[in-house]
């Protein structure tokens, strides 16, 4: 499993933001280049890998697990839902730097917690085969916080 860690996305882009179309672009174009650079970099540590082996390649037929964890400066409630969409144009930047279509990403429910100190986003990866294995976690109930495969 590997673990990005962006900052929050821009306001403008949740779907709800009423933003002129400029600054939502120049907003979007930050975000996909945060998540592509933030993706490659943790890609090249020494000893980090998406399968379940060291230096495993990558194939386009496999799914990957997505898990956000939001770590907000407050406690106030927020939309799960809008928070997934805001994240829209880092999912591209890390297919982008995965080479591998967006479309493979299986979203798991997003985790909402609380750091005054370091407000981010935590965006978890790992592979979980081209049968859907580990897809029925998007079933899972809001009460229960799925954990991926270690």
């Amino acid at each position: 499993m590997v673990t990005v860690s962006l900052p929050l996305p821009d306001r403008c882009l949740s779907p709800n933001a009423r933003s002129h179309w400029a600054v939502r672009s120049k907003a979007a174009k930050r975000q996909h280049a945060v998540a592509f650079f933030e993706t490659v970099e943790v890609l090249e540590m020494p000893g980090v890998s998406l399968g379940t082996m060291p230096n495993q390649q990558l194939t386009t037929d496999q799914n990957f697990g997505v898990r956000c964890r939001w770590f907000f400066r407050d406690r106030r409630r927020r939309d799960a839902d809008n928070l997934l969409a805001s994240m829209k144009h880092a999912f591209d930047g890390i297919a982008e730097a995965l080479k591998v279509d967006d479309r493979t990403f299986v979203h798991w429910p997003a985790v909402i917690g609380y750091d005054r100190d370091r407000p981010r986003v935590e965006v978890d990866l790992w592979t979980i085969g081209s049968e859907g294995q580990g897809a029925t976690a998007c079933q899972a109930s809001p009460s229960s916080v799925p954990m991926p495969p270690s």
